[in-house]
């Protein structure tokens, strides 16, 4: 009985949470970027270029190749394993 009583709530949880996401979606306030860019160009010119800087800093800290640091750090787990299991022995 107990696991049925914290199915329920677990799922009445989270169907409360879905719906609660749905109506803050549609109730939330739109912004309206064409007339937020209409009436203040020159501000809207300074965002951009903001908003680039930080797009190319992102990039450039996010470069690396996620497969090969992956590699790179399964290679080192795998060369200190087999340190650790004594499997490495220099002749």
């Amino acid at each position: 009985m107990s696991d049925f009583d914290d199915n329920v709530m677990f799922s009445g949880f989270t169907l409360g949470m879905f719906v609660g996401a749905l109506i803050a979606l549609f109730k939330a306030p739109r912004l309206k970027l064409n007339q937020l860019i209409k009436s203040n160009p020159d501000k809207a010119d300074s965002v951009t270029d903001k908003a680039n800087k930080r797009t190319n800093l992102i990039t450039a800290l996010t470069s690396v190749d996620p497969i090969e640091e992956s590699i790179a750090q399964g290679k080192k787990a795998a060369r200190r394993r087999r340190t650790e299991l004594g499997l490495d022995q220099d002749d």
